[in-house]
């Protein structure tokens, strides 16, 4: 029979993918810095949570926070999301997780278990990069770190594993499956690449494989050395002119795309768009009928169609490496309950032995000769010493074999 493992996990997590919410209501849902920072104040300043962290990628937002009651800042981080998704997503419901459940969740997020690619390698960076700015903000904590590290080594054995895919297993694979089933002939087609971030170098790196005949690149900055290797996004509208079909993998807050940029362009020659970019970066309003224009909601569809018996297979090896981070994690807080408690022992001990037992000694033995009273009080002192420092020892050792001799 399992038991309930006794572990405090004080954690949270309280989120929408591409499971519960289309990308334009998840895209109103990635904070900025200051929205992050608002969120984090309130969380910390009410002493509602000690750590707060988010991650924000094509396929998810997800809030993490440490501490306090995990229930209640569920409660919270949900309101908060279902006020920023607004009336337009009234039917949405962000999940949530606390304590052992939202560890476990992250864990499989970071091995891509809960992507919309079963096996997406580039989710474990984005989730770590998401935990360093937490750091850099000063929002982090000690849990939340500790989950961080737990996951550091999960992704490392899933990749000598081969649980995690190669350079085309993501959303920008499905962008270049798109292209390759939409287009007549890929190694005849000119494509365009619109914003060179994380995922538009990896579709470039897909798509330089597929060798299309002509690849244009195209940026919002070009380094001063590029040598016209890339096209500034102000060359956009001339850029679709001349290409016939364009993955946009841009993080601007409103559409690089609108039906306006494509008025140069000789009226009926096809053109495909595949927008994977958050918040969406196509306009679709008032696009010509010869512009096929898909984005990440229509990949989810495509995705679904796929069939990987090797997903399948794998899902139970990683399975059982998620449950062995997983108990890692929990050796690290049940090795961080017991140092907390160390530090209580400590102070507790201060206090009987510097205040607590003189004011006993001279109320209860006030009648008796001074350096009497003395002497029972360094008597008592010592057998207090003696027995907290065995107690302090005990919970040293303990603690210290919990987290596997490395404290």
């Amino acid at each position: 029979m399992n038991r309930p493992n006794p572990t405090p996990v004080p954690l949270t997590l309280v989120g929408c993918d591409f499971k519960v919410a289309p990308t334009r209501l998840r895209a109103r849902l990635v904070l900025d810095d200051a929205s992050a920072g608002r969120i984090a104040d309130s969380l910390l300043d009410g002493s509602h949570a000690d750590g707060f962290a988010e991650i924000a990628t094509c396929n998810r937002v997800e809030w993490i926070a440490s501490g306090g009651d995990p229930q209640w800042i569920a409660s919270l981080l949900s309101a908060e999301m279902r006020a920023a998704i607004g009336k337009e997503g009234a039917s949405v419901t962000p999940y949530s997780y606390t304590g052992i459940d939202a560890a476990r969740h992250l864990l499989r997020v970071a091995i891509g278990r809960e992507s919309l690619v079963t096996g997406e390698r580039q989710i474990s960076g984005q989730l770590f990069k998401a935990l360093e700015r937490a750091r850099e903000r000063g929002t982090s904590s000690r849990l939340i770190n500790g989950l961080g590290t737990s996951a550091g080594r999960l992704v490392r054995r899933a990749l000598r594993a081969n649980l995690l895919g190669g350079s085309g297993r993501g959303v920008h694979g499905l962008a270049v499956d798109h292209l390759k089933a939409s287009l007549p002939d890929m190694t005849r087609a000119r494509v365009a690449v619109v914003g060179l971030g994380a995922i538009g170098r990896r579709v470039e790196e897909v798509l330089r494989l597929v060798r299309p005949s002509e690849l244009v690149l195209v940026n919002r900055t070009v380094a001063q050395d590029d040598e016209g290797r890339t096209r500034p996004l102000r060359d956009l509208p001339a850029v679709l002119e001349n290409v016939d079909a364009a993955v946009i993998c841009t993080s601007a807050p409103s559409p690089v795309v609108r039906a306006a940029q494509l008025e140069g362009r000789r009226s009926g020659a096809p053109l495909t768009l595949v927008d994977i970019g958050v918040p969406p970066q196509i306009d679709r309003d008032g696009l010509p009928p010869w512009v096929t224009a898909v984005g990440i909601d229509e990949l989810v569809c495509l995705n679904e169609q796929r069939t990987d018996e090797a997903v399948a297979a794998a899902e139970d090896s990683a399975a059982q490496m998620v449950e062995g981070a997983l108990g890692e994690f929990l050796v690290f807080c049940g090795a961080d309950a017991l140092l907390d408690l160390f530090t209580t022992v400590q102070q507790r001990h201060a206090d009987l032995v510097g205040v607590s037992l003189p004011r006993i000694v001279e109320a209860r033995l006030a009648a008796l000769p001074p350096e009497v009273r003395e002497g029972v009080r360094e008597d008592l002192k010592a057998a207090l010493v003696e027995h907290t420092n065995e107690l302090l020892r005990t919970i040293r050792e303990t603690s210290h074999n919990l987290a596997g001799g490395d404290r």
